[in-house]
């Protein structure tokens, strides 16, 4: 029996001496993983520290521009993104994991890992709500605010806050309110404020040994003190439960008490008030009439907007019942043909339309005109190098048209190519030129110094529109000569109308749709 004592109390000794030995090397392990968070943690702050908006990065393609990021492009491309998202918020993330890689290099465990994870990400939201909220410089180079994108989204969502609320309580309630909470959450977080110690969290592991966050003690099985030890610690841990529970408890209810008065201030001072300018919350809690019996309030009016809501969607259901029966009962009706109509159908009187303005024209003083405009446009060709005659120009109501000859050798590429250039010369917002189809001419069109309307009335009243046997009849307008344009609709497969902006092509679509 003592031999078999022996060889038990061997085995034990070399579990345990093998236990330790795993521990020591957990713990090293442990060392050099907290030496590298540190590092990374201080790679990231070089990277956010030397953060530029300019520096080409995932998100900002700049193949010449060297990154001025301390950590390169990759650097420049993290903190672009960590800017982006959460702005000046993203130090917050940076504070827990240098505490914990703190801890692992004393050779510390980090305790409830997957709880100051969440409130990782609180502090981290909190932080970039409250940077959000702050006024950005002028020299901050991002649409978005201080925040991120995800501070603009969370303040966003505190639409209780009315409109009329100043930027300096605005600001106040960022710096006193917001940004404490969230280095309250990011030290819990870094295990900085409320961690446990002593005794309270041992555990026992497989092998008999005793665990503890802060310190480890030496476990040797088969020593009923230890076990006693073991028994008190795990007792004791079963009464401190709802300490623990009562801890956790009054620092939500903490913050939770300070949240709700401070939207109830906000509501006092800044919510809704009646037509006197008093504030609602102030009559519901007025104290006025000293120990006399007072009537419960009651607000007649929110209840009467209650009750019309609720009478305005019954109504909206009834309509909306009677519109589906007024559409299944059309499916279900046949449609009746045009002949079996009692009263035909007529269409509107031309009277309803403007009727055009003819402005008085000088045929001598219009032509005077037209040469001089040729005269100076022959000129302008020259100087390019072009040689032709103007042979004829045809004024239209927008735009005149020019007909160029070209002299023998030139080419028309190189006429068409200086459409700008001639526009500059002749003082014009533009210049078309084209060849004109069947002749061995090209057409140049300038815009008019003044531009005449072309009414619909003149078009429709034509004896072209009159005489047109088009299924669709479709008003375009006048060509440059003036000539009234129609259209077969039925027939055309494509139109394309085209114009510089406030030239009138949404006017014109609409006049097409009217002519119809």
């Amino acid at each position: 029996m003592r031999k078999n004592h022996s060889l038990t109390s061997i085995g034990m000794e070399d579990d345990y001496q093998s236990a330790s030995l795993w521990e020591i090397f957990s713990r090293q392990i442990g060392s050099f993983i907290g030496i590298f968070i540190v590092f990374a943690v201080g790679a990231a702050a070089a990277a956010l520290a030397s953060w530029n908006f300019a520096d080409p990065s995932l998100n900002n393609y700049a193949a010449e521009t060297r990154p001025t990021n301390i950590l390169g492009f990759w650097g420049a491309s993290f903190a672009d993104i960590s800017m982006q998202f959460f702005g000046l918020g993203s130090v917050a993330a940076l504070l827990p994991p240098f505490f914990w890689g703190l801890l692992l290099i004393a050779q510390k465990n980090i305790p409830r890992l997957k709880r100051r994870l969440g409130f990782l990400l609180l502090g981290l939201f909190t932080l970039s709500a409250a940077c959000a909220l702050l006024p950005p410089p002028q020299s901050w180079p991002m649409p978005i605010g201080l925040g991120g994108v995800v501070g603009d989204k969370l303040v966003g969502l505190f639409n209780f806050l009315p409109g009329a609320v100043s930027p300096f309580f605005i600001s106040l309630a960022a710096l006193f309110v917001l940004f404490p909470l969230a280095m309250i959450f990011a030290a819990y977080a870094g295990g900085v404020i409320l961690r446990p110690h002593g005794r309270r969290q041992a555990e026992v592991s497989r092998y008999g040994q005793e665990n503890n966050e802060e310190e480890t003690a030496p476990f040797y099985p088969g020593n009923d003190n230890n076990i006693r030890a073991a028994g008190q610690d795990s007792f004791a841990e079963d009464n401190e439960k709802p300490e623990k529970h009562e801890r956790w408890h009054s620092f939500f209810g903490f913050i939770l008490h300070h949240y709700l008065r401070l939207v109830s201030f906000c509501r006092l001072h800044f919510g809704s008030r009646d037509a006197n300018g008093n504030s609602r919350v102030k009559q519901h809690f007025s104290t006025a009439g000293g120990d006399r019996r007072r009537e419960p309030y009651i607000d007649t009016a929110g209840a009467a907007e209650h009750s019309a809501l609720v009478r305005q969607q019954k109504i909206s259901e009834e309509e909306a019942k009677t519109r589906q029966d007024r559409f299944f009962t059309a499916l279900d009706t046949p449609a009746k043909s045009v002949e079996s109509r009692q009263k035909p159908f007529i269409l509107p009187s031309i009277n309803y339309l403007a009727v055009p303005k003819k402005l008085p024209h000088n045929e001598a003083k219009i032509h005077k005109v037209l040469q001089k405009n040729a005269q100076n446009l022959s000129n302008v060709l020259e100087d390019f190098g072009v040689k032709g005659d103007i042979a004829q120009a045809y004024p239209g109501p927008v735009v005149t048209l020019y007909e160029l000859e070209p002299a023998p050798g030139v080419k028309s590429s190189r006429i068409i190519s200086l459409s700008d250039d001639i526009a500059r010369s002749m003082s014009a917002s533009s210049a078309r030129i084209a060849v004109m189809n069947g002749r061995n001419a090209l057409g140049i069109e300038l815009p008019n110094q003044r531009r005449e309307k072309v009414y619909l009335r003149e078009i429709l009243e034509s004896k072209d529109y009159r005489d047109s046997k088009a299924g669709l009849a479709l008003a375009l307008g006048q060509s440059i000569g003036g000539d009234t344009v129609i259209a077969d609709l039925a027939r055309m497969p494509h139109l394309l109308v085209a114009g510089t902006t406030g030239s009138g092509k949404s006017v014109a679509i609409n006049t097409m749709i009217l002519s119809l």
